[in-house]
């Protein structure tokens, strides 16, 4: 039976010869047709017949070797897929012998100058155990042969948090090694990432802040910047430790290659509760130790306040939000790259005017000071890392001189 392909063109099945017959009548020119034992064949040549865009005809003997393919696939294999594997295989028997082992190793090397030390230690731990865990020889197998399937059984029965953290750490291996040419193409791309649960974002709240770093300022001040640098701007626990004390200006933080997570340099806006608190306490770096980081947990719990995990983080990146409603701005002043991980891992829910309220806790200065904080005379300034003297202390001389 005839079926219409549009002017100048037509496809049906020939009876008599048995097979599919295929005419196309270009606008000038003799009328062209063939016999095709399937009708895949038939329908590509029509489609490479005509129009500028088209693909190039193909002779006769072509079509008969793609009608010979279509009839050597596997029942339901597209043609184009059964190419790419061919292309793959011949691609991975021209790659440069490297083993797996040899190849990590490279990779390391490569990389340690880019990452910090941390970080290259989990990509050694990881790439080793990867390596080892390998069937047929482990590290001593070529990367070349590594597949798909090699990387499905490593990450089987790994929830959805350590799959995805196993494949981000495999897959630049096989991408580095893949523009060195000692693999054909990167066979972890090809594996499905799970979506990872929502994890609870925990947050301090406005109140809750503003007791914290009262106590801290009346018990102990040298742990005042540390929880205000990570309050109001964002910057990770180990971001604080590694700040140098010139990093901090006026107007901006310059978080630099060096103290960065990422390595990344970035700037940060040094908002006017941060500089308060600053200057109520002036900070001597680091700014954040194993001993601050008691004193305010300490404090925390003395003030009935629950501490969920990355308090600080969490909390700046919420209210920030809540006050700008700006979430690329907020996400790179954070040092992400796009608004991907600000929405799944740091922004909780706040309330309506809760971001203004956070980012205006200054010190009280103007409210009646912890009486561990004040003396007869007034109040005190207490050196970094001591707590600040009692009234009896100070009237018996045993105070820190200092106007207030």
């Amino acid at each position: 039976m005839r079926r219409a392909w549009g002017r100048g063109k037509s496809l049906r099945w020939d009876e008599r010869s048995g097979r599919f017959l295929a005419y196309w009548r270009p606008p000038h020119g003799r009328t062209e047709r063939h016999l095709f034992e399937s009708r895949e064949a038939a329908e590509a040549w029509l489609e490479s017949k005509g129009g500028a865009a088209s693909a190039p005809a193909l002779t006769p003997g072509q079509y008969a070797e793609a009608q010979a393919a279509f009839a050597a696939l596997p029942p339901g294999m597209p043609l184009m897929a059964a190419v790419r594997a061919l292309l793959r295989e011949g691609a991975r028997a021209a790659a440069r012998p490297t083993t797996v082992g040899a190849a990590v190793r490279g990779f390391l090397e490569d990389r340690a100058p880019a990452l910090r030390p941390r970080t290259v230690e989990t990509y050694r731990a990881t790439l080793r155990a990867f390596a080892a865990g390998l069937e047929g020889g482990g590290e001593r197998r070529m990367l070349a042969s590594v597949v798909r399937d090699d990387v499905e059984a490593a990450v089987r029965g790994l929830r959805a948090g350590a799959r995805n953290k196993l494949l981000r750490h495999v897959s630049p291996l096989f991408s580095w090694g893949a523009r060195r040419g000692m693999c054909a193409g990167n066979p972890a791309k090809e594996v499905e990432r799970w979506r990872e649960a929502e994890p609870p974002k925990g947050v301090l709240r406005p109140a809750e802040l503003r007791r914290l770093l009262e106590r801290l300022r009346a018990e102990a001040p040298r742990a005042v910047a540390g929880v205000a640098l990570g309050a109001f701007a964002g910057l990770r626990p180990e971001e604080i430790h590694r700040l140098p004390a010139d990093a901090i200006g006026a107007k901006w933080i310059r978080v630099d290659g060096a103290t960065a997570k990422t390595a990344d340099a970035r700037t940060v806006e040094v908002r006017p509760a941060l500089a308060a608190w600053l200057a109520a306490c002036p900070p001597r770096a680091p700014f954040l130790t194993s001993r601050t980081r008691k004193q305010v947990r300490a404090a925390a719990r003395a003030e009935g306040i629950a501490w969920p995990q990355d308090a600080l983080r969490h909390s700046y990146a919420t209210y920030a939000y809540e006050q700008s409603g700006d979430a690329a701005a907020v996400a790179a002043s954070m040092g992400h790259g796009g608004t991907d991980v600000f929405f799944r891992h740091y922004r909780a829910l706040a309330e309506p005017g809760e971001g203004a309220e956070w980012f205006g806790i200054v010190p009280g200065a103007a409210q009646e000071a912890p009486r561990s904080a004040r003396t007869a005379s007034g109040w005190q300034t207490c050196p970094p890392g001591r707590r600040a003297p009692s009234a009896a202390s100070s009237r018996g001389g045993g105070g820190v001189r200092g106007g207030g």
